[in-house]
Order: C-alpha cells, then sequence, then structure tokens
C-alpha cells in the first residue's frame, strides 16, 4: 500500500524580470543578519536584505555596519521611514521586512559559475521623498 512521506503545497516561483535602469516602489520580503564573507569588509556585520521591486523582481542587498557604508545605512533609514537625520534608531532583520521604498536600481552583465553571461539588477541607492510606495504596491505583496 502507498505510504505518503510528506504533504505539502508546490509554492508558485516568484517570476524575476531583469527591469531597466531607473526609480522602482520595492519592498523588504525577507532579510537576515549575519558576517560579510568576503571582500574589503570581511567580517563586518551585515544585514542582507531581499527587495521585491515592482512586484517583478527581488534583488538581495546589504546593509553592512561599517563606517564608509553609514551614509548607505542613513539613506536607508530615512526612505524606509525609521526615521529623519540625527534619529536614534533600531535596525534588525526582523524589524526591516516590510518597509518599502523607492529604490534605483541599474542592471549589470555577470559570468555565472558556468562561465555564462548574464544580466542582473542591483540596487543602486535609496531614495527619500519621492512619494508614497504603498501607492504602487498591490495588497497581497507581504
Amino acid at each position: 500500500f502507498p505510504v505518503t512521506i510528506a504533504n505539502l503545497i508546490i509554492q508558485k516561483s516568484e517570476d524575476n524580470v531583469v527591469l531597466e535602469p531607473g526609480d522602482y516602489p520595492a519592498r523588504i520580503t525577507k532579510a537576515a543578519a549575519g558576517l560579510q564573507q568576503s571582500g574589503k569588509h570581511n567580517g563586518a556585520e551585515k544585514i542582507e536584505v531581499w527587495w521585491r521591486i515592482a512586484e517583478q523582481n527581488t534583488v538581495r542587498d546589504n546593509l553592512l555596519w561599517v563606517p564608509s557604508m553609514n551614509w548607505k545605512i542613513s539613506k536607508f533609514a530615512e526612505a524606509t521611514g525609521y526615521g529623519r537625520p540625527g534619529d536614534n534608531i533600531t535596525i534588525d532583520a526582523e524589524n526591516v521586512i516590510g518597509r518599502s521604498c523607492i529604490v534605483s536600481v541599474i542592471k549589470e552583465e555577470v559570468t555565472t559559475k558556468s562561465g555564462s553571461k548574464m544580466w542582473v539588477n542591483r540596487i543602486s541607492g535609496y531614495k527619500v521623498g519621492v512619494g508614497k510606495v504603498d501607492d504602487f504596491l498591490s495588497d497581497d505583496e507581504p
């Protein structure tokens, strides 16, 4: 007789469209705290965030806790509504999920592990004071 090992619902995979460079509404759907594993900031504390951009693409971005990246964290904090310049705030992997803002996206060609080329999007900045993101995103986004 048949035995059921596991019961699950197959999840719909997110479609990723490579976006043209520009400004897009985005919302953080996932975040994880950790340490940077490579590069000049190896060992630095970070929060890795997954942005769902214009409901078409998911892009990962890192917030690194090093003095040279304070400008990026400050822009992120202001654009996502944590506070204004001069405010004392707390940012962690749990309280960033669901935050939204307008992000500037660039398009880059990268080489995959197999050696083939492909286009990807990267976030180049966070926009402050350019409108309300919720007016652009659907209600079914997390």
